[in-house]
């Protein structure tokens, strides 16, 4: 009696929480699994899992076998136990009584006659690793074919049978499954084809492949001035309400190949020549008219609007572009009707409360903010267009930025992102040596994203884009082409900068900027020399469930809890110098009460969310 007693208070010491508890229902519910498996699923750390599986294992509730599955591994797997107390249990002793289904007997290996008892035909299979599931199917199936009398060999046939079937059926299902072939190549299937490691990177969470299913742009500005030119379907607009209807017959044509996020850059200058014909009333219709419905279409729409004179309004034509010609009128002949366009439209977005309607303010001249924008227009995006980097203009789409260093001003419109990769740049650091072996490790995971992006324009260049119709028929020439393929933007976006310094120098970004600077220099220098002719830029990753992805991930990878920021940010500190190198993308947030807008021409910031 002594010995159970001890062996009672055993059990119940060894559970004594309920992650202890958690840990042997998840055993019994999926079978044998690894020290990782289990930390990962209940989502705790390594070394407190090692911990208690130890004690559990120590107190005769768990076993553990050492396996070799591509590398020795410690499986463990519930030891099959009953604990029961009360005051008549604690009296009489371990006296199970023997439980019986019924008088149905088995004949055992001895010639012996013994009650049948599923509880322990169970409880055999139970510490092998097999999901209580499973087991309790397989049982069902002996309950129905036993019978009194029969042997506990034909026992073990009848559920050894039941295995092999279940077996047999998923084996079947998973063959089933290679063999369907999706109605479009995937990013996925072509990456693992040509570039398996890029797959293996993002599942061990090194990087975060965006989109893996079938090639869709992730968002896309529209050519206002190009359609008010050229038209489609051979017919050019004669007004603004044949624009706006052409505009929403291609946005009908491009649902298949582009994500619902929409841009329409410079939109008040491109649509001046047509609203400079008509009255202010008129005017004022049609453009709600259009806002109305555009916001109805569930879509996100980010309107570019320049305040200021932009510095391509003396080189761009209202009218068909031809190089050895000088242009006869140019946007700055409209600068008046531009700066209505924006009021009126900031007004209708502001009492017709259109949700899916985004402003962006791409301020070429501080001084006009004042008296064009109420504290009522907010949430508004601006963008410092004042700043060098500039260069002749660039096109936002909410996080995402396009730079006219690319092929001229022409394709920072007609033009979407089509794959983003954001790489774990606190892993990398985690993982270094020191700032040289860091280097190395940072310039082998941006190879590899460029050789993916490589496969990827691979798939982009066949007939994914070929079979919608994007070529139209313009007034000015046989056709034009409305998404040139080799114009789309390949984004790398970095998070967790402040988190990468902290762990190579235990430092802030501050205190080494030096070493911040040299990170994305870095970077941008290895996309200019193995990119190629495929455009790629470096931005910032903002969203809060991959930077989370990450997190919970190098959580569980390195036993310690970590926690990472947005982007290039540290808390309460912003570096305007480092923003230079971030061409696909950037961002500050702030609150509309904190917001200074000479703060942010002063500290030159070049993009900032006001909410």
């Amino acid at each position: 009696m002594k010995n159970e007693f001890k062996q009672l208070a055993s059990r119940i010491r060894a559970l004594d929480n309920e992650v202890k508890l958690s840990i042997i229902v998840l055993l019994t519910k999926r079978g044998a699994l690894s020290i990782t498996d289990i930390s990962k699923e209940l989502k705790i750390n390594f070394s407190t899992t090692h911990k208690y599986l130890e004690q559990l294992e120590k107190a005769g509730l768990l076993k553990s076998n050492t396996v070799l599955k591509n590398r020795l591994k410690r499986l463990f797997y519930v030891n099959d136990f009953n604990i029961e107390i009360s005051p008549k249990k604690l009296v009489e002793g371990d006296k199970t009584p023997e439980s019986a289904n019924g008088d149905i007997r088995v004949l055992t290996r001895t010639g012996k006659m013994k009650f049948f008892d599923v509880n322990k035909l169970m409880n055999r299979y139970l510490p092998h690793g097999l999901p209580l599931a499973t087991i309790e199917q397989g049982a069902e199936l002996v309950k129905k074919r036993v019978y009194d009398g029969i042997t506990s060999l034909e026992l073990e046939a009848i559920f050894k049978k039941f295995l092999e079937d279940k077996i047999n059926s998923l084996n079947n299902a998973i063959q089933s499954l290679a063999q369907l072939k999706p109605k479009d190549r995937t990013y996925s299937d072509i990456l693992q084809l040509l570039h398996p490691e890029a797959l293996k990177m993002h599942m061990q969470g090194n990087i975060f492949i965006q989109n893996l299913s079938e090639p869709k742009l992730l968002n896309f500005i529209h050519d206002i001035r190009g359609i008010s030119i050229h038209g489609i379907d051979n017919k050019a607009p004669s007004n603004l309400s044949d624009l706006f209807n052409q505009l929403l017959n291609i946005l009908e044509t491009m649902k298949d190949i582009t994500n619902p996020v929409h841009c329409f850059d410079s939109f008040n200058y491109f649509i001046a020549p047509l609203a400079s014909r008509m009255k202010d009333e008129e005017l004022n219709a049609v453009l709600e008219k259009f806002l109305v419905a555009l916001d109805k279409l569930n879509i996100s729409a980010y309107f570019g609007l320049d305040l200021g004179q932009p510095n391509f309004l003396k080189i761009v034509p209202t009218t068909y572009y031809v190089r050895t010609l000088k242009p006869e009128k140019t946007y700055e002949h409209f600068i008046p009707v531009a700066e209505k366009i924006l009021q009126q439209i900031l007004k209708f977005r502001r009492d017709k409360k259109l949700e899916n309607i985004n402003c962006i303010i791409k301020v070429w001249d501080s001084k006009k903010v004042n008296g064009t924008i109420s504290n009522k227009d907010y949430p508004l995006y601006f963008a410092n267009m004042t700043l060098p980097w500039q260069q002749i203009t660039s096109s936002y789409v909410g996080l995402t930025r396009f730079d006219s260093n690319w092929n001229s001003w022409f394709r920072v419109i007609r033009t979407g992102e089509v794959q983003r990769i954001t790489v774990n740049l606190p892993r990398i650091a985690l993982d270094s040596k020191n700032e040289k072996d860091f280097f190395i490790r940072l310039e082998s995971i941006l190879k590899s994203c460029i050789h993916a992006f490589g496969v990827m324009t691979e798939l982009i260049a066949g007939d994914t884009y070929r079979r919608t119709k994007i070529i139209f028929r313009s007034v000015q020439r046989e056709k034009w082409n409305y998404l040139p393929v080799e114009d789309g933007l390949y984004s790398i976006r970095f998070f967790g900068l402040s988190e990468a310094i902290f762990f190579l120098n235990n430092g802030s970004i501050k205190n080494n900027l030096s070493l911040a600077d040299k990170t994305l220099k870095f970077s941008n220098e290895v996309i200019q020399k193995h990119g190629g002719n495929i455009r790629i830029a470096l931005g910032e990753q903002h969203d809060p469930e991959i930077i989370k992805r990450f997190e919970y991930i190098d959580t569980l990878n390195y036993s310690k809890e970590v926690s990472y920021s947005g982007g290039i940010h540290e808390k309460d500190s912003i570096f305007p110098e480092l923003y230079q190198y971030l061409r696909g993308g950037h961002i500050n947030i702030v609150s509309k009460d904190k917001f200074d807008l000479k703060h942010m021409f002063d500290n030159k910031l070049p993009y900032v969310f006001v909410n």
